[in-house]
């Protein structure tokens, strides 16, 4: 963990650097959406509506 906190710490002095981490960060969050919405789940959770 702290290797991982140095490369991003290292990474973000540069201008690829940040970038890339950004990138990557957006891209991480586009994998996540797939993962969560991909089977065609779109119903919204539980909790929102409590049964009004």
């Amino acid at each position: 963990m702290k290797s991982l906190m140095t490369f991003i710490i290292t990474a973000s002095n540069s201008y690829w650097g940040k970038t890339l981490l950004l990138a990557a960060y957006y891209f991480a969050i586009i994998v996540a959406l797939i993962l969560m919405y991909g089977k065609g789940n779109f119903e919204p959770a539980e909790f929102i509506y409590q049964g009004y």
